[in-house]
């Protein structure tokens, strides 16, 4: 292949990671954090469900913190991607031992064609469209998705708040649950 690094992101493999570096001692581990809030939305939006959303982020969560502290794992959250994506994107290249290029804020001039040939957004991420909704979700600049919970009825904010809230307060995202 001639690539000096891989990337592998199936979130699921938080739940592994101690494998992971027991068998990749070189490995560099990016742990991307964003407000459960807003995950439980982007759940809902693609899969239809808002308590699925809200219990993976924290099952998810709560497995990588595990390894926060670890030499070889960067917690980066998404929030300060979106806003300080310079910033950010350096301290990120510094852990991974990698150059800056100018081209970085720029990947998604460059089409790319992973899961097919075709890069258009498809009606939805579900079953046949998968492979073309990924394939159209990497070639988009960085998306910010913050603040999609603010369109939340009560009833679900509440039921995030029961089962999520005091989560949100831990990492941040909220000092109360007055939200």
């Amino acid at each position: 292949m001639g690539k000096a690094r891989w990337l592998e992101k199936t979130p699921s493999h938080v739940f592994r990671l101690k494998e992971i570096l027991r068998y990749f001692p070189e490995a560099r581990i990016l742990h991307i954090l964003r407000d459960g809030r807003d995950v439980a939305c982007s759940f809902q939006d693609r899969y239809g469900y808002l308590e699925a959303g809200i219990d993976r982020w924290t099952e998810d969560n709560r497995a990588g913190q595990a390894f926060w502290d670890h030499p070889q794992v960067r917690l980066v959250r998404y929030e300060k991607l979106v806003t300080e994506f310079e910033d950010t994107i350096h301290t990120i290249l510094e852990f991974l031992h990698e150059e800056y290029e100018e081209s970085l804020s720029r990947y998604h001039e460059t089409s790319r064609c992973f899961f097919t040939s075709r890069i258009e957004k498809p009606p939805n991420a579900f079953r046949e469209n998968h492979d073309l909704y990924r394939n159209w979700q990497i070639n988009q600049p960085l998306f910010d998705g913050r603040g999609r919970w603010l369109r939340l009825t009560e009833a679900e904010k509440n039921l995030i708040k029961d089962k999520a809230g005091a989560m949100l307060i831990e990492y941040g995202y909220t000092k109360d649950l007055a939200w």
